[in-house]
């Protein structure tokens, strides 16, 4: 008999069912690396409200992240590198 294991992820802001692959984020404050999934909409808004932060900041490098092909900071030019304080 075949066994089938299918994930599902859900937004951990909202609740709901997320479609994407790969809805995982990695960020970083102070010094502290977290993950957190979103969905489109989320992963645009968190972009959007840090991106004054992320422009006059510094890029100091890329997270390391376990499982680096399943996780994803966002996209070049918004939040990637977070603020190390």
């Amino acid at each position: 008999m075949a066994k089938k294991t299918i994930a599902r992820y859900f937004s951990d802001i909202s609740g709901d069912a997320i479609e994407a692959d790969s809805p995982t984020v990695t960020f970083a404050v102070a010094g502290v690396t977290y993950e957190i999934d979103l969905s489109e909409s989320e992963q645009n808004a968190l972009a959007e409200a840090l991106a004054p932060y992320v422009a006059a900041g510094r890029k100091v490098g890329r997270i390391q992240t376990r499982g680096a092909s399943k996780s994803r900071g966002l996209p070049l030019g918004h939040a990637s590198p977070g603020s190390t304080g």
